[in-house]
């Protein structure tokens, strides 16, 4: 059942925002930027963009949109909600008086990407006048704190209260630790695992909770912003999977241009060691620190030769600035930051990363561990495989590459993977990986990247 003490303590936090904003009943605006991160922007009811800050209002109408970055708002009803990088948020409904007396509502559409909430006086006593929507689901409150990410189909996890989740294929109703995922709009939603969300710097949260601030007027502060990778780095590491190669890591001098890896250089034997060549650059992620996405369609030039993308598929890439200042000691937690992925064979079109994390082990012999990483497939070998196992890492950062553990359906499963560790205080991780199944029927080629928690 929910904690009194957490209901207590979100019930005052949330009138106490309330209180805080005179005059809120004109309407002038629903929310309050409380930090924004990157190059997090908002678009009006008359179509204008503008870029958010610290203090910036946000008003009914409103599309936020966090690109590579993210966002903390503070509503007027008290309701605190993090929108984490690559999301878009609209505010379609709001009123709010400063009270509860029935006439209070809102109404969100998440058009994609991921947010975590915990929510306000709207809905509080009237649950009916709070929604969030999606393409594929309506999601009502029964006084809540929650998360949901939204791709193609939609994860929600319920961390205190509970939540009905709504489409025309049916109705379910989540209570405190419980999750759900909606396949489509037809689809009934059905029960899953384990909190959707990673933490993306958003002060103590933990895994699958948010704690408002003690002081809910002053967020923590988040990690130090920095500019996107760009230019040449001479030292700097990646790697990147495709479909019929051996995914790969490593270490060499690296040229970032329009927000991805463009070239790294063969330092042994001089030349190219991968470079776009004529592929697409599809960039998914940039922090400054690493960099995710994928090549796609074109040659891919290689120091063995080239890769036809026209014909194994996109080359899926992470990379990031080479590991410094590595701990001698301790552990940490990684939480998946984003990925980029694709499938082949047996009628696979869609392929989902779910969230999970790495332990790393500092020491004189650091081992990284992958935690139950979940790989969600359809076509004929649809189904959720789970990946596991403990590999070294060296001296530099890199993890040894080679296979790991398996569990789903069919037989002849397997799954490589070559990965590293990025940035200065290793406070990022990199995974390029590959995984068969029902003995290579279906391919499935990706790249993951973590950041330390």
């Amino acid at each position: 059942m929910p904690n009194p003490d957490f209901l207590y303590r979100r019930t005052a936090i949330a009138a106490a925002l309330a209180a805080s904003f005179p005059g809120l009943a004109l309407g002038a605006s629903v929310a309050r930027v409380d930090f924004a991160v990157g190059n997090v922007t908002a678009v009006g009811a008359d179509g204008k963009s503008r870029p958010l800050a610290k203090g910036s209002q946000i008003e009914t109408g409103d599309t936020v949109a966090t690109q590579q970055g993210r966002a903390q708002l503070r509503f007027v009803d008290g309701a605190y909600m993090s929108l984490q990088p690559n999301t878009e948020f609209k505010v379609e409904e709001f009123n709010f008086s400063g009270r509860e007396d029935g006439k209070e509502n809102v109404v969100m559409n998440l058009l994609r990407g991921g947010m975590r909430t915990i929510t306000g006086l709207i809905g509080r006593t009237n649950r009916q006048n709070y929604r969030l929507r999606t393409e594929v689901a309506t999601i009502g409150i029964r006084g809540t704190e929650y998360s949901v990410l939204y791709t193609n189909s939609i994860e929600i996890f319920v961390a205190e209260g509970s939540i009905v989740v709504q489409n025309d294929g049916g109705t379910l109703v989540l209570g405190s630790g419980q999750g759900a995922t909606v396949q489509d709009s037809k689809t009934p939603p059905a029960p899953s695992g384990p909190p959707v969300l990673s933490p993306q710097g958003d002060g103590n949260q933990q895994q699958g909770q948010l704690d408002p601030p003690a002081n809910p007027f002053i967020p923590p502060p988040p990690e130090e912003s920095r500019p996107p990778l760009d230019g040449e780095y001479a030292d700097a590491v990646g790697g990147y999977s495709v479909r019929n190669f051996t995914p790969t890591a490593f270490i060499a001098p690296a040229t970032f241009a329009g927000g991805g890896p463009v070239r790294f250089v063969d330092t042994f034997e001089g030349g190219t060691l991968v470079g776009i060549g004529t592929a697409q650059l599809n960039v998914l992620g940039n922090d400054g620190i690493i960099a995710w996405g994928n090549w796609a369609n074109g040659t891919l030039q290689t120091s063995g030769g080239s890769i036809n993308l026209n014909e194994f598929g996109p080359a899926h890439y992470v990379a990031g600035l080479k590991a410094t200042d590595i701990p001698t000691t301790g552990s940490g937690t990684y939480a998946l930051l984003g990925y980029s992925a694709s499938c082949s064979g047996a009628g696979c079109t869609t392929v989902g990363v779910g969230s999970h994390t790495l332990t790393v082990n500092f020491g004189a012999a650091s081992t990284v561990s992958l935690n139950n990483m979940p790989v969600t497939i359809n076509g004929s070998n649809a189904g959720t495989y789970t990946i596991s196992g403990v590999k070294n890492i060296d001296s530099s950062g890199l993890f040894t590459p080679g296979n790991f553990a398996v569990a789903g359906p069919g037989c002849g499963n397997s799954f490589y993977g070559a990965g590293f560790l990025a940035g200065p205080g290793a406070v990022r991780a990199g995974l390029n990986w590959h995984l068969q199944v029902n003995s290579g029927s279906t391919d499935v080629n990706g790249a993951n990247a973590y950041k330390k928690q």
